[in-house]
């Protein structure tokens, strides 16, 4: 039973969530897909923990310029390794007939207002 205890705990301080305060999202754009077909967004991700962030899962929201959400996207980073200060983008393209595929597609980022929700980070 002591075994089990300590076993439990060394892996719950291994893979230990970190605080969603650990990344923040400095850039985004938006591109057309193969073939004109679809859209994807670019998020530039920078670690702003002093700990290396192995992966993350995140949703990315974009408002249009009348402040309506546009754009929700979950998306899951299951290889982020961002080290400590360290910066590395990340395409997520979805579903080319989704609506989300449509405003990426056809609209210019500059007009929307993204940012990251409902962040976890495991370190």
């Amino acid at each position: 039973m002591k075994k089990t205890i300590l076993t439990a705990a060394a892996l719950i301080a291994i893979t230990s969530t970190a605080s969603a305060a650990d990344i923040k999202m400095t850039d985004y754009s938006f591109g057309k897909g193969n073939y004109d077909m679809g859209g994807s967004i670019t998020v530039t991700l920078e670690n702003v923990s002093n700990k290396e962030v192995v992966a993350a899962k995140y949703t990315i929201i974009c408002n249009d310029a009348f402040g309506d959400r546009a754009l929700g996207m979950k998306v899951k980073d299951r290889s982020l390794n961002l080290k400590p200060g360290a910066s590395d983008s990340s395409t997520w393209v979805p579903n080319m007939f989704s609506k989300s595929a449509d405003i990426l597609k056809n609209n210019k980022a500059e007009n929307f207002e993204c940012f990251l929700e409902d962040v976890k980070t495991v370190n």
